[in-house]
């Protein structure tokens, strides 16, 4: 980055205008792709309000000797105050994809920005509306009954 406080060119403004272009060109641009959060493929199973229920799937290939699939899925539940990303931040670097690896069958609820018609509701609705709901759901794809 120039220095806009030397003497050199500082007449004319050159100093200002060559950090001018400095910060330019470190800004991101407009048209430049958005970066995806978030490592594993999901399928959205529901959304009520401010809480999309989904279920990861694996990318990875099938064992050459199948290995025994635990029964019990993962039921993941973030903290209103986190994004879901979190948890499934980057490839290599992924509870989720970890999970996934060790053939866990992977639910999360991702909280979203809640609408006007959730204004009210308590965490004890947000439970019995919400949680309970996605335990039902996951407890029924599951052989055990099981979350």
């Amino acid at each position: 980055m120039p220095n806009i406080n030397s003497s050199e060119g500082s007449r004319s403004g050159s100093g200002l205008l060559e950090a001018w272009s400095a910060v330019q060109t470190s800004l991101p641009s407009p048209w430049a792709k958005k970066l995806r959060v978030g490592a594993s493929a999901y399928e959205e199973i529901f959304t009520r309000g401010n809480a999309r229920f989904v279920k990861f799937t694996s990318k990875l290939e099938a064992p050459e000797k199948p290995e025994k699939k635990p029964e019990t899925p993962v039921l993941i539940l973030p903290s209103l105050v986190n994004r879901h990303y979190i948890l499934d931040l980057l490839p290599g670097k992924s509870l989720v994809e970890s999970l996934l690896a060790n053939r866990f069958p992977v639910y999360m609820i991702m909280w979203l920005n809640p609408p006007d018609e959730d204004r009210y509701l308590s965490i004890d609705d947000l439970f019995k509306l919400r949680i309970l709901k996605a335990i039902d759901v996951a407890a029924k794809n599951s052989p055990t009954g099981r979350v």
